[in-house]
């Protein structure tokens, strides 16, 4: 009887194993910030979100940023400045609030690098990992 139940439970631990296996390492391949925690010079907030989050050298990163007002409507032509370890750039808003911009990595292979998004004079700063 004891060695019947020692062997259902190593059973009943390898299926968790198995289960929970698939989704070691795996990460999220967005991150996203919400902020700032005060509104722009005219009431906006803005979230952003990059994708994917760990990118070559050099590599593309889609950078979108939601503008709102702060009663949750979208703010269309609100102007975006990006700066950071990407290539600088600008986009703005379109009907729906959101605008997206496509910038190349900068920074150093092996490192964090930050990509920081500008409505007026608040910024939200997202790090992303670039391989070595």
């Amino acid at each position: 009887m004891k060695k019947v139940f020692l062997k259902i439970a190593a059973l009943g631990f390898i299926v968790a194993v198995l289960a929970v296996l698939p989704s070691c390492g795996k990460e999220s391949d967005t991150t996203t910030v919400v902020g700032p925690s005060d509104a722009t010079l005219s009431g906006y907030v803005f979230t952003m979100s990059i994708a994917p989050n760990v990118v070559n050298k050099g590599g593309s990163l889609t950078i979108t940023v939601t503008v709102k007002t702060a009663a949750g409507a979208a703010v269309p032509s609100a102007s975006v400045s990006y700066s950071g370890d990407v290539s600088a750039g600008t986009a703005t808003a379109g009907a729906n609030g959101i605008a997206l911009a496509n910038l190349s990595t900068t920074g150093s292979g092996g490192s964090t690098g930050y990509v920081t998004a500008t409505v007026e004079n608040k910024s939200l700063t997202v790090p992303f990992q670039i391989k070595p």
